[in-house]
């Protein structure tokens, strides 16, 4: 609710989902033709952060 109300009016739209797999496949749903779709873990680990980029590829290749 906190992103909602700071990133209100600046971007479109923030869609809440559960995983990295469910925001991959809703971004792939919801993205046009040229848009960029970009993974930007907010906080974390340095492991964490290498382990959900590994989540996303995976994610991005099984589109």
């Amino acid at each position: 609710e906190m992103l909602k109300k700071t990133f209100q009016g600046i971007v479109p739209s923030i869609l809440p989902v559960n995983n990295i797999n469910d925001a991959v496949i809703l971004a792939s749903a919801v993205a046009q033709e040229n848009d960029v779709v970009l993974f930007s873990p907010a906080n974390g680990s340095q492991e964490d952060i290498e382990k959900r980029g590994l989540e996303f590829r995976r994610a991005v290749n099984n589109l």
